[in-house]
């Protein structure tokens, strides 16, 4: 339920102001100067037999808290509303932050670099904060001093690799490790992208010597040369003095309790640090074990701005984090959470320069509606959706992500989705602008190792209890009643320059989920990075997922449009003007020992070309099945056009007819003139119409 949906009848309205006094009233000419104060007036008024919507505005200013504000059934309830939100055009922002003043330029440094000299400030944690991740200056967040990147030593012949894989990493430059690490702050940790290209570690650091580095954690994957794509240049040692290399890099002394910093500027101004990773919380009455909660419901943010919060620790393989450790199971890793609730809203509020995810929705959460929001500079992923494990609790859902604009997230996290949904299912992602991602832009899935000694990924947010000894948990369809990320539709998304920082990510990601989600009319667009994977992928263990209506144009890397790895249904998308080679087709069906093809379809698509090497569909995944179950797939009506070398397509009808494939296809100019987010600009009697495809010019 949106805010603007609440009953407006108010029983009773509390201002908030920085300037104002917990002694007062709470009206608008004696405002509060506490959110919290107010929170205890409203319970008075709940207490006392206010069941009516109840209104706490906050007038404008910095609202800074040391503690998270925590709401639940004593501030709301079905018909009763509470809302917090911003003055009519006032500008709000609660933050996590506490000022830094008392700087001066610290004494000589002899492990710093030259240049640095004279430049590095110190000041000493306020009390209170015991470590931190994370500092910010008015311009945003400020890189902690990190080592220029070190070459992985090792290879692996497989994802996970051996033992001693997991625990340490040696590197080739053993001098300048030595150099880097001893005498280092209090503190230090390697942050490493292993054989997994797809996955990033913090570890810390347990010691150093001859060029290996062990560590405190288990590494998620293999800390071994990541095994395609990426450089093996991806090991980084932070918070060592040796890093401080540019202004705005700083390092800090935990036993000391010292931050020296590097400033952007000739002296440090306006630096803060976070004194939470958690600023608000929305909390109902969570029964872990038991088959029903009991939320909280009907409590409302709007026009709010949530800043510095703190980066959270996770580090490496314990079976709580969330697929290929991308995000921990029911944390406190967002700016704001709720965790238990129905029928709340966030609407247009801003969530910006902090070290972790903005919103999460955790474990109960239905009907929540995140609207018209911005997210940007954040450390993590924009929003997250992260309902129980694989069980027969399913009662994450029918939650609305509409309107939001997700830009420059995963600036600590490489690996953090703008979007994403784990286990959780009938949602409505629509009309949201995502760009400028490290990774994939909108992620949905449930994907689990059913591992009982609880070490692989997700293994440990099973819920066993609820699972039948009759299951054979290598069998999708058995699996698959367990996992609770179905039926949600993806729609109307504009996702562009997604992939910049990792690899083997997507646009759209479905990936053990379950059936029945609708990827539709998005427009996945301008993505030229080298790194680029796929617009649209469903990966393992995903049938009956249905990607329609979608346009794909200006993409670069491997240069596929759509990837599935089983029974999906990719009908009339457009994939146009690739950037470069294509390395498996823009359309891949990829062959695996779990995937079944039969009944997918590939239908009413145009994929058009501009060079050489640019191959419409793999023939590899399609080579590899029978005769009788290449007959299984529906593969007709489709356009495919390469101006420049048009042998492409002629040579792909004669592959596919062999087949008893596109029957009805043709290689002919489909008629675009240009392809926008709304559909195509077609010309008068184009090919394209023939096929069913409108002119939206």
């Amino acid at each position: 339920m949106d805010v603007t949906h609440a009953n407006d009848t108010l029983v009773r309205e509390f201002n908030v102001a920085p300037d104002g006094n917990d002694e007062n009233d709470g009206s608008p000419a004696l405002p509060l100067r506490t959110i919290q104060e107010a929170q205890r007036r409203v319970r008075e008024a709940r207490k006392a037999g206010a069941t009516e919507k109840i209104l706490i505005w906050l007038a404008e200013g910095i609202y800074s808290i040391r503690e998270t504000l925590v709401f639940n059934a004593l501030d709301a309830g079905p018909g009763s509303p509470l809302v917090i939100r911003a003055r009519p055009g006032a500008s709000v922002t609660i933050s996590g932050g506490v000022p830094l003043d008392d700087w001066h330029l610290a004494p000589a440094i002899t492990e710093a670099p030259l240049s640095s000299r004279g430049k590095i400030w110190v000041t000493t944690l306020p009390q209170g904060i015991g470590r931190t991740n994370t500092l910010f200056d008015g311009a945003g967040l400020l890189r902690r001093a990190q080592a220029p990147a070190f070459t992985h030593a090792d290879t692996a012949d497989n994802w996970t690799g051996t033992e001693e894989q997991h625990i340490a990493v040696r590197v080739t430059e053993k001098d300048r490790l030595r150099n880097s690490l001893q005498p280092a702050a209090q503190g230090a940790q390697v942050k490493i992208i292993g054989a997994a290209p797809w996955t990033m570690n913090y570890l810390n650091i347990k010691y150093a010597t001859e060029g290996k580095i062990s560590f405190e954690e288990r590494s998620s994957y293999a800390a071994a040369a990541p095994r395609h794509y990426l450089s093996p240049d991806s090991v980084y040692v932070e918070n060592t003095f040796a890093g401080l290399t540019e202004p705005g890099s700083w390092v800090i002394d935990h036993a000391r309790r010292h931050i020296y910093l590097w400033p952007r500027s000739d002296s440090p101004r306006g630096i803060v640090v976070p004194a939470l990773i958690e600023l608000v919380r929305v909390e109902g009455d969570i029964q872990y074990d038991l088959p029903s909660d009991k939320p909280v419901s009907n409590i409302h943010f709007a026009d709010i701005t949530f800043t510095h919060g703190d980066r959270y620790d996770f580090s490496g393989r314990t079976g709580l984090g969330l697929q290929h450790d991308w995000e921990r199971f029911d944390s406190s890793t967002a700016l704001v959470r709720f965790r238990g609730v129905e029928d709340c809203s966030v609407t247009n509020c801003a969530f910006q320069h902090s070290g972790g995810t903005g919103i999460r929705v955790d474990l109960h959460g239905r009907r929540v509606s995140i609207r018209s929001n911005r997210f940007r500079n954040l450390g993590a992923c924009a929003i997250l959706l992260a309902g129980y494990g694989p069980g027969t609790k399913d009662v994450n859902g029918h939650n609305r992500i509409i309107g939001n604009t997700i830009e420059s997230i995963g600036e600590l996290w490489s690996h953090s989705s703008g979007i994403w949904a784990w286990q959780s299912g009938s949602n409505e992602i629509s009309h949201n602008v995502l760009k400028n991602l490290p990774y994939t832009g909108i992620c949905v899935s449930g994907r689990i190792s059913f591992d009982p000694d609880g070490t692989n990924q997700c293994s440990r947010t099973v819920r066993w209890h609820e699972l039948q000894e009759s299951d054979d948990l290598d069998s999708l369809e058995d699996v698959e009643k367990y996992l609770h990320a179905r039926e949600n539709i993806v729609a109307q998304n504009d996702i562009s320059h997604v992939l910049q920082k990792i690899n083997d990510g997507n646009g759209i990601y479905i990936s053990g989920s379950g059936h029945g989600n609708l990827v539709l009319s998005n427009y996945i667009h301008d993505c030229p990075s080298e790194l680029f994977g796929h617009a649209i992928r469903c990966d393992d263990l995903q049938d009956e997922t249905t990607i329609s209506r979608n346009l794909i144009a200006r993409f670069g890397g491997s240069g596929t449009g759509v990837v599935s790895k089983g029974r999906n249904h990719i009908t009339y998308n457009i994939i146009t003007e690739p950037v470069g080679s294509i390395l498996r087709g823009m359309i891949l069906l990829s062959k695996t020992p779990s995937s079944d093809f039969r009944g997918a379809v590939i239908q009413g698509n145009i994929l058009m070309g501009n060079d050489a090497n640019q191959p419409f569909v793999y023939q590899g995944g399609i080579d590899r099945l029978t005769e009788d179950e290449a007959g299984e797939i529906l593969m007709d009506r489709n356009i495919y056009f390469n101006p420049g070398h048009p042998q492409e397509a002629e040579d792909h009808l004669a592959w596919a007819h062999a087949r008893s494939l596109d029957r009805n296809s043709t290689a002919e100019d489909p008629g675009i003139l240009k392809v926008t987010r709304h559909g195509p600009v077609l010309v008068p009697d184009a090919v394209a119409m023939r096929f069913g495809w409108e002119n939206t010019g």
